[in-house]
């Protein structure tokens, strides 16, 4: 018996494999960098459909670089993994991200070729970064009164939507929620809302969001993993909810739905079946089943517990909400049809068990619980004389948000660079010190400035003496004039470039797929 035919595959060795890589992560690291810094400028990215997209946000312009060249494009696909790693977990700092992992990478490959083993320069990157990290915990500061809206200004780009994206995060804490859409504004206004805020999201959403108006919400502390299960729950809601055959059920999803449930809820949305949307539970354990109660409670509905059997499912389970609106990794649920009164008894029960814990992390948990129930939530409508103004905004604005974010948790270093330059002084390979002031020196030239001669006047100062981009060439201290950095941005920055660069040294081999004529 005839073996079946594959499709056929190339192999690259060695210095052919890493010069393939390597062009792929230059070319991707020349369009990112291109918006890198406050005199960055915007990239034009043509889509498949509809009007071409205007940006300067890296990580969007690294998603969309992509080539022919099958080795080459994963030379850039490992530098856009970089920058989407920082962007999941600090919101921010994205270009950065870009720029130091391709002059890591660079360096520690003419490092290679000058002789040194690539495993032992994946491991001097990795001893590096150790240290480097260390240092930006020394460096950091908590964030001072007015310091918030400075680093939401640099970060957007504007004083005035600085100051609403800062005011917003000092209003909701830390915990609570922020969230954007386009609107037929002028420009950006500010609007405090009431509505619970999971810091899930419905991961079949492959871009943007989802929102649902007017629907149900089902509540699951029990493992639903078949898709009987999730068949039933469907067939019920239907009849407790006397939903017609001609009606389209609007279902939010909150809990332990898994496996063959998750897939034929999603399946039936996209067969046009249901609106809905899967959304994990806020926690783990014990404390995951608390928070799903407070759910139910906000929502007026009922927790399937543990012991339910879905076969007993009824209206009383079945909580309502006006609106909920879904992204890959948050959840705002408005306007819950609550019980006033166990709404009510839940908030001073939980503010009773702050007041009477000596645990403090517990406590922590439980005045999250009370915030999250409370729900304050700052929602930014945002407009513009055009769809592509209003989109290049929003991506403005929620860099922004997730930057001054990161500030109010984990405190700032200084911006604009200095870190990065500050952190090349310290005893670490010449590999990481040249990408470091690399970096710095890419932003200069951003800036119109000569990066070697301004290099040499940061090196000779003290920190955090550099330069404020939008006022001038001169020296200043960059904290005092306002320019900042998340702590968590910055050490995403280099964990991030670190860890892509490191084992991107150590490829020998490259296997791709021919592309084929046709």
């Amino acid at each position: 018996m005839a073996q079946e035919a594959k499709d056929n595959k190339l192999v690259f060795y060695g210095d052919e494999a890493r010069n393939h890589l390597i062009d792929g992560a230059r070319e991707l690291y020349d369009a990112v960098t291109t918006t890198y810094g406050i005199k960055g400028l915007n990239v034009l990215i043509e889509k498949t459909y509809g009007r071409p997209m205007l940006t300067r946000d890296g990580v969007t312009v690294a998603k969309e670089v992509y080539f022919s060249d099958r080795p080459k494009n994963m030379g850039a696909q490992l530098l856009s993994e970089a920058s989407q790693n920082t962007n999941r977990i600090a919101g921010d700092g994205t270009t950065a991200t870009v720029a130091l992992t391709y002059n890591l990478l660079k360096e520690a490959n003419q490092a290679v070729a000058a002789g040194m083993n690539p495993m032992e320069v994946r491991d001097l990157i990795t001893k590096d970064s150790l240290v480097l990290a260390d240092k930006i915990d020394e460096l950091a500061t908590p964030v001072a009164e007015g310091q918030l809206e400075q680093v939401a200004t640099i970060s957007s780009g504007d004083p005035a939507l600085g100051k609403l994206i800062a005011g917003a995060v000092e209003y909701v804490g830390r915990d609570g929620g922020l969230i954007t859409e386009k609107a037929h504004v002028s420009g950006v206004e500010r609007e405090y809302v009431e509505g619970y805020y999971i810091q899930k999201g419905f991961t079949a959403i492959t871009d943007g969001k989802k929102e649902l108006t007017n629907c149900f919400v089902i509540i699951s502390a029990k493992r639903i993993s078949s898709a009987i299960d999730a068949l039933e729950l469907l067939q019920k809601t239907a009849e407790a909810t006397k939903t017609g055959p001609n009606d389209k059920l609007r279902i939010a999803f909150v809990g332990e739905f898994e496996g063959e449930a998750y897939q034929t809820i999603v399946a039936n949305i996209i067969q046009g079946n249901i609106d809905a949307i899967v959304v994990s539970s806020p926690s783990t354990g014990d404390m995951g089943t608390q928070y799903l109660e407070d759910i139910a409670v906000y929502t007026g509905g009922k927790i399937i517990a543990e012991g339910d059997n879905i076969k007993n499912f009824g209206v009383e389970y079945i909580g309502q909400a006006k609106r909920v609106v879904c992204t890959q990794s948050t959840t705002s649920i408005f306007d819950g049809t609550r019980d006033e009164e166990e709404y009510d008894k839940r908030i001073k029960e939980l503010q009773a068990r702050v007041e009477a814990e000596e645990n403090e992390v517990i406590a922590e948990k439980i005045r999250d619980r009370l915030a999250k129930l409370q729900g304050k939530i700052a929602l930014f409508r945002i407009g513009g004389a055009t769809d592509t103004e209003r989109e290049e905004k929003e991506f403005r604005v929620e860099d922004a948000i997730q930057s001054t974010r990161a500030a109010h948790s984990q405190g700032v270093v200084a911006g604009g660079g200095i870190t990065l330059v500050e952190l090349s002084k310290l005893d670490v390979s010449p590999i990481f010190k040249k990408a470091l002031v690399n970096t710095f020196k890419k932003l200069l030239n951003n800036a119109g400035l000569s990066a070697d001669v301004k290099l040499n006047e940061v090196l000779a100062s003290e920190y955090p003496m550099g330069f404020n981009l939008r006022q001038g060439p001169e020296l200043v201290n960059v904290i005092e004039s306002g320019v900042l950095d998340p702590v968590l941005v910055v050490k995403q920055i280099v964990e991030n470039a670190s860890s892509i660069a490191g084992n991107m040294v150590t490829i020998g081999v490259v296997i791709t797929f021919q592309n084929k004529e046709d």
